[in-house]
């Protein structure tokens, strides 16, 4: 015996009906087939907004609220809902698969994170494994003062420099070191604050009209400071000549930024032969340092700024081991 429900057109459900077993009462289903009153039927859960902030990560990385993820398993196991489609709750936008707003990144899998440039020079940075190199400032007793069309005295440029690449920290040498043959890139941020931009720069007490503004680059012997190094820049064709200042041009209330590749230092540092697989007590070292001048009439270019780099070892290639105890060469 079974029991069915009949709904007339106007959608009123009448009570179950006694079906008698005979010939003229046709089942509506095949005698092998299950009715659907045979087999659960299981509704999704109630979502409210404590569920649906809920995320999981699945598959790529993709989020999925836990609503999706019932839901789904109730669809592979039960046939019975796929041909009830209007009585599934529609979704709405937080339960939605979303693409992640950012991928994790877990130790040994994949790149380590790079250091970006930061514009307000705080290399303190716990979320990079690589250390950057730092900059401070330098020679700053002969610095210039600027001052606007006005004579008016301006307050100090605020000058970020970032090595975009080029050093990289050895644990054994304690520092910075940079192969030769590979070229680095700087990347300078100088930021004005004042309402007018800078016209005139004062040098031993006199004021000179600036006609225009570099940014030079040198090397200096970290022992011996006013021993300087060139620095040459290689071209398109990968020749290298010696690098040039940049021209550029500083705006009132604007953060200026320069970036210069493909520069090489001309020499490189003294007495790098490692001994016993130590660093050489006589080891010298370089310093990058970064020009701000002003160009005037009649006169060399007055600094308006500088900032110098932590101590850096250029090798011409990199440390290698023999297999026998003798000492460890590098040139």
């Amino acid at each position: 015996m079974t029991h069915e429900l009949h709904q007339n057109p106007h959608g009123a459900v009448s009570h179950p009906m006694t079906s008698p077993q005979n010939g003229c009462f046709m089942s509506p289903y095949p005698p092998s087939q299950p009715t659907p009153g045979s087999l659960p039927q299981v509704s999704p859960p109630v979502s409210n907004g404590r569920h649906d902030s809920q995320q999981y990560i699945v598959n790529n990385g993709y989020s999925a609220g836990l609503f999706n993820i019932l839901n789904v398993s109730s669809e592979g196991s039960i046939n019975s809902q796929q041909s009830e489609a209007p009585r599934k709750r529609p979704r709405n936008e937080s339960q939605l698969l979303d693409p992640p707003k950012f991928l994790p990144t877990f130790p040994g899998v994949g790149q380590a994170p790079v250091a970006a440039s930061p514009i307000d020079c705080n290399y303190q940075d716990e979320n990079f494994s690589q250390q950057v190199i730092k900059f401070s400032t330098f020679q700053e007793d002969q610095w210039s003062p600027l001052y606007d069309i006005n004579h008016q005295q301006l307050t100090k440029l605020k000058i970020c420099v970032v090595a975009d690449k080029g050093f990289n920290y050895s644990n054994s040498d304690g520092c910075f070191v940079n192969q030769k043959k590979n070229h680095f890139q700087i990347s300078v941020n100088i930021e004005a604050n004042d309402e007018n931009p800078p016209k005139f720069v004062k040098v031993d007490g006199v004021m000179h009209p600036i006609k225009a503004i570099k940014l030079a680059f040198c090397g200096v012997k970290a022992e011996m400071l006013t021993s300087e190094i060139q620095i040459k820049q290689s071209q398109t064709d990968r020749k290298p000549i010696p690098h040039d200042p940049v021209i550029l041009s500083i705006h009132a209330r604007e953060i200026t930024k320069v970036t210069v590749p493909r520069l090489h230092f001309s020499e490189t540092t003294l007495n790098n032969q490692r001994k016993n697989n130590r660093p050489n007590p006589d080891q010298k070292y370089f310093l990058l340092v970064v020009r701000l001048l002003a160009c005037i009439e009649n006169g060399p270019p007055a600094l308006i700024q500088a900032q110098q780099s932590e101590k850096v070892i250029v090798r011409v290639r990199t440390v290698f081991t023999k297999l026998t105890d003798q000492n460890l060469y590098c040139a």
